[in-house]
């Protein structure tokens, strides 16, 4: 199977397990009202958010002892703030895009080796911090299930003699590979490849880490919901599944699987609304929070050319050099924020301000406008990520604009504040994005547009979602007032899907990039070239010695 086809092969598997995501969440929000979710959003209480802060950063303190113990086995040796920045940094990304050990394992590939770690030592930490959350996640799942399996079978409407079973068993691998680590002193070969057992104290140092981290973010969700009538530890174990589920779904941060898995395990002991409004809390929180930090965090080392030591330079150096990838992973989120907004209507209170303050077309411009610029912005992040310097243009200049737009069109809070983050970022690493190349001229890869279709297909949802209980009319189309929401909505709507649908096409119909040919005859002289064409017009200009 050449290139192509197995990219549109992965395409449609990426749309079909989107749509039954969509399917499921469409599923479990049928009883869930806009309204009671926004009212039960706004009034979460401040000692819930506090506690939920508090929890989030005793999960990510847990996830920097991983790499401590990850060094260990990789018998390396990296400076302490380099192991805080390459952890918080690794994870926070990790968690947002998914595929941690590859998005992660970037970060601190390049953290890594400005310490003076060998590939072979990263590598060895890539795959400790991968085999170990997986371990440490399924023993602390089964240990959940084994003392609640009572409370969770009632929750998910099963018998608990086959939890117990599954728990046993896991229980069982996990006993059988804390004796193997105990036992085995020789190397495991697999091929050419040599994998040290890690030791026993080191696999039981991860297992208590791996449970801090996993019942600390299990709290942030704990205590931003109601009242769910069962314990914290028979919740604890649905969590775990919801989030093996979400890791297991490769979509990016578990994204809508993770919701779905909690809404149908404890949305019949609670009100559903509630349920809902936590679960968007939680989010906000423990994954969004986490990377605009960690942006802001790297980009600060372009306002730090000197760090002292000659390692320090090399890590400063390395950071600012990941400062693209992260406010690529922000533009594209902040985006979506932009873009998913315009299908919400703004809080009624905070109209009746603006109904006294703006005068109407300005409201319906600005709310328009905001989600173009969140589409373009969607846009922009894949020329961030390429270092386009047409890219930080068009970030930079939509993020201004969004920032006016988003507060005119309801006196949001969230959105100005995500967008002062991301200018911030984008104003001290400008110089990271030097490469002068038309942004146009660059095609985006399918991933990229499959990511946007599908911010725009939550669009459409949310808009139905929000506005199930208004009959369609055609005379909604052209209804102008400040309590029309619905109509704002319709039309946002609209205009972001013709945009992005001709955004789509134009780069699907746009000529395919030539592909490099094999290397011609002169590959040892001075006309060397892997493109015959090249090679030919170099050699008329300057004849092969050869």
């Amino acid at each position: 199977m050449d290139g192509v086809p197995r990219r549109l092969v992965v395409a449609f598997l990426a749309i079909v397990l989107g749509g039954m995501v969509l399917w499921g969440i469409e599923k479990e929000a049928a009883e869930i009202d806009f309204q009671l979710l926004v009212t039960a959003l706004r009034a979460t209480p401040a000692a819930s958010l506090a506690a939920a802060l508090a929890a989030t950063a005793l999960s990510y303190l847990a996830l920097i002892g991983y790499d401590i113990s990850a060094l260990r086995y990789a018998r390396a040796h990296a400076p302490l703030r380099t192991i805080l920045l390459a952890s918080f940094s690794g994870f926070a990304i990790g968690n947002a895009v998914g595929l941690g050990a590859f998005s992660g394992g970037a970060v601190r590939y390049r953290l890594y080796t400005a310490a003076g770690l060998s590939p072979g030592q990263i590598a060895r930490v890539v795959l400790f911090l991968s085999i170990a959350f997986g371990a440490g996640l399924g023993t602390i799942a089964a240990l959940s299930m084994m003392l609640q399996a009572s409370e969770v079978s009632r929750l998910l409407g099963v018998s608990p003699q086959p939890l117990r079973a599954i728990a046993a068993i896991i229980l069982t691998m996990a006993s059988g590979f804390l004796i193997f680590c105990a036992l085995r002193r020789t190397p495991w070969r697999r091929g050419a490849v040599d994998i040290d057992p890690p030791g026993a104290m080191l696999v039981l140092i991860q297992v208590l880490l791996t449970a801090i981290d996993v019942l600390a973010a299990a709290t942030t969700l704990w205590v931003l919901l109601p009242s769910v009538g069962i314990s914290f530890f028979a919740f604890a174990a649905i969590y775990c599944a919801a989030l093996a589920l979400g890791v297991l779904s490769h979509i990016p941060g578990g994204l809508g699987v993770f919701e779905v898995a909690i809404l149908y395990a404890v949305g019949s002991s609670a009100p559903v609304d509630a349920v809902a409004a936590a679960l968007v809390t939680y989010r906000g929180i423990y994954f969004l929070l986490p990377l605009l930090l960690s942006t802001l965090l790297l980009t600060n080392f372009e306002l730090r050319r000197s760090l002292g030591t000659a390692t320090g330079q090399r890590i400063g150096r390395a950071a600012s050099h990941l400062a693209p990838l992260f406010l690529a992973v922000t533009t594209f989120t902040v985006g979506t924020i932009l873009v998913v907004s315009g299908a919400m209507p703004a809080f009624v209170d905070r109209l009746q301000i603006l109904h006294i303050a703006i005068p109407l077309w300005a409201v319906e411009t600005s709310h328009f406008l905001t989600s173009v610029a969140g589409l373009f912005l969607l846009f922009a992040a894949h020329g961030l990520y390429r270092r386009l310097d047409g890219a930080w243009w068009l970030a930079l200049s939509m993020t201004l604009l969004g920032i006016p737009f988003s507060l005119i069109k309801g006196l949001a809070v969230v959105a100005p504040s995500v967008l002062v983050i991301l200018l911030i970022g984008l104003v001290t690493a400008r110089r990271q994005f030097s490469r002068r190349t038309s942004l146009l001229s660059q095609p985006m890869s399918l991933g990229w547009l499959i990511a946007s279709g599908c911010v725009i297909a939550a669009m459409v949802w949310i808009l139905f979602f929000a506005f199930r209980n208004v009959g369609y009319a055609h005379e909604l189309w052209w209804q102008f007032e400040f309590d029309a929401a619905g109509p704002r909505a319709l039309r946002a709507v609209l205009g972001v899907a013709l945009l992005g649908l001709g955004i789509g096409v134009s780069q699907l119909l746009r000529p395919a990039g030539a592909r490099p040919g094999p290397p011609n005859a002169c590959r040892s002289c001075c006309c060397t070239s892997f493109d015959p064409l090249a090679a030919q017009r170099l050699a008329t200009v300057r004849p092969c010695p050869r």
